[in-house]
């Protein structure tokens, strides 16, 4: 669904995820998975997005293969290992092997200043979660694309969707 809504069109699809899956098993299929993709494109630049997981077990295939690594999202930080988990520590991690550190706040910037990394490395970026809201906003505001939508239609049969609407994103696993 959010693959159609933002258009988005993968050349790749791994089909990793599988029901009650431990972070172990979901981890040795990202590694083969990604192994194998890079070996087959040749990418000069990986670029990884977040603090999953995925994002942090690609950025270390690239690694080990000596593929340049851009992080988007970089930089945030609790410094408490177990908050959030495992995200804590993939953030932490992904920085360590990144070349370019996309940082979506001056206080992300910081933390990756603060903890050694060279400043020309870091590029300060805006919020790419606002970015895709203010998108999806501007989408669902079109004309032709409420017209076209019958799921939006559907939904203006449930929801006044020209009052205001809250956005909430949970995607924590528990």
């Amino acid at each position: 669904q959010v693959i159609d809504f933002f258009e988005i069109k993968p050349d790749i699809e791994l089909n990793l995820m599988m029901h009650d899956q431990t972070l172990g098993k979901l981890s040795s299929k990202i590694i083969e998975s990604m192994e194998s993709v890079f070996n087959e494109v040749k990418p000069d630049i990986v670029i990884v997005q977040g603090d999953t997981t995925t994002a942090f077990l690609t950025a270390f295939v690239a690694f080990y293969q000596k593929i340049k690594i851009g992080h988007v999202e970089a930089g945030l930080r609790t410094y408490n290992k177990f908050s959030p988990f495992p995200e804590e520590i993939n953030r932490q991690l992904l920085s360590k092997i990144t070349d370019l550190h996309f940082a979506p706040t001056k206080s992300a910037r910081k933390n990756l200043l603060r903890e050694g990394f060279n400043k020309k490395s870091i590029i300060l970026t805006g919020n790419t979660i606002v970015d895709a809201m203010e998108w999806g906003i501007k989408k669902i505001n079109d004309y032709n694309f409420l017209k076209k939508s019958e799921e939006i239609n559907n939904l203006e049969k449930i929801v006044d969707i020209k009052k205001k609407i809250i956005l909430v994103t949970m995607h924590r696993r528990e």
